[in-house]
């Protein structure tokens, strides 16, 4: 089974790790949303907190980060957060 064999390679530089201190979660890139022809930033807020998704932003996108970062930050501003 996958979850023995992570287990041990893990255990290997990790000895006292059990099979208990892991919960399956998700991990990936999804560089591309489906439909779209370029990136999504969605902005929304709940009770508790605020949050910006940016879903799709791949490369060459990567490159000018820092000018999406700015973006976003105005965003931010004009949303109150």
């Amino acid at each position: 089974m996958k979850r023995n064999f992570f287990l041990k390679t893990v255990q290997s530089y990790w000895p006292l790790i059990k099979k208990e201190d892991f919960s399956p979660a998700y991990s990936g890139i999804r560089p591309n949303v489906k439909g779209l022809e370029d990136f999504l930033i969605d902005f929304g807020t709940s009770v508790e907190s605020s949050f910006v998704n940016v879903l799709g932003y791949a490369s060459p996108g990567l490159t000018s980060s820092l000018a999406l970062a700015k973006y976003i930050n105005s965003k931010l501003r004009d949303f109150d957060i």
